[in-house]
């Protein structure tokens, strides 16, 4: 008799194990991706290629990094992106990039 109110608790316990795996499966797939603070991978390497190919003739990294500074406001960043959209041949997406590499705390060079 012990054995059969075992085997309808485990059989009742793996059912509730499964319905609220699935909850969760729907509760998860439900929400938006949280936005990464920092640029990936890809684009702090796509950045270190376009300030070799269009900053790196005139400026050092150093001197480039010191310019763009920390900047916890977004303000410092907004200037730049004004600056760099009338200097040099890069586009505006470029000058992203090229700042996101900059602020970086170690990219790849």
């Amino acid at each position: 008799m012990r054995h059969i109110a075992v085997r309808r608790l485990a059989v009742l316990l793996g059912a509730v194990f499964l319905l609220w795996a699935g909850v969760f499966a729907w509760i998860v797939q439900r929400e938006p991706a949280a936005e990464s603070a920092t640029p990936g991978a890809p684009a702090i390497a796509a950045g270190a290629g376009l300030f070799g190919r269009h900053c790196a003739s005139c400026h050092t990294l150093e001197s480039m990094r010191r310019a763009a500074g920390t900047d916890p406001d977004g303000t410092r960043r907004l200037e730049l992106e004004q600056f760099l959209d009338g200097h040099g041949q890069a586009s505006a997406d470029e000058d992203r990039l090229i700042l996101d590499y900059l602020g970086g705390s170690d990219p790849p060079l």
